[in-house]
Parts: C-alpha cells; sequence; structure tokens
C-alpha cells in the first residue's frame, strides 16, 4: 500500500474513487448518482492541493486508488485557523488502518 499526494495523471481515477464512494456509503456528500463528471474541476482541485494550498493524500494498491483525506483551509480570515476534512475509504479496505495513517500523516 502507498500513500502519496496525486498528480493530474490521477484525475479520472480519483474522480472514479469519489463517485464510487458516493454509493458505498450514505456519509459523502453527494448522493449515488448526483456527482458530475467534471474532470477539468477534479484537476483545478488537485492542483490546488499540489501547489500546497490545501492537503490531500490518496491510498493507492496496484494502481488501484481505495481512499483519500483532504483537508481545506478556511479561507476568510475568521475561520483560516480551521480545517473542513473528508475522508472516504471504500468498503473493502475499511478497518485495515488506512484511515488512521491518513490522520497521522495530516498531523505530521
Amino acid at each position: 500500500m502507498e500513500y502519496r499526494k496525486p498528480s493530474v495523471n490521477d484525475v479520472e481515477s480519483f474522480w472514479n474513487l469519489m463517485n464510487q464512494l458516493d454509493y458505498e456509503t450514505k456519509y459523502m456528500l453527494y448522493e449515488p448518482g448526483e456527482r458530475a463528471k467534471n474532470l477539468p474541476r477534479i484537476e483545478s482541485l488537485i492542483r490546488d492541493f499540489m501547489e500546497g494550498k490545501d492537503f490531500l493524500l490518496v491510498a493507492e494498491t496496484g494502481n488501484k486508488l481505495m481512499g483519500y483525506i483532504s483537508a481545506q483551509k478556511g479561507r476568510l480570515n475568521r475561520i483560516a485557523h480551521s480545517a473542513y476534512i473528508v475522508v472516504g475509504i471504500l468498503t473493502d479496505y475499511r478497518g485495515k488502518g488506512i484511515g488512521t495513517e491518513f490522520f497521522k500523516r495530516l498531523n505530521a
């Protein structure tokens, strides 16, 4: 298992991961089928993370993304000290310490 920052080459795989999570859990923001396949938007999101504006890490095994954690900093002065954190891990990979590792790396 590898933990890494995504690149623009991961746009399609990252969208597929988020879309699959929409179907596997009721805890993600989007409901099944609601997420538009807007790859330019996903690429822009990944570029923001690559530039260090926010935090994004994916878990990968065998060229398959199985989960991610993102932390977006507050953009306004009053909330600049806060972050919006999202964690998604595919059902088959839950309970294997991926979430724990994500938070360790977020806090590092």
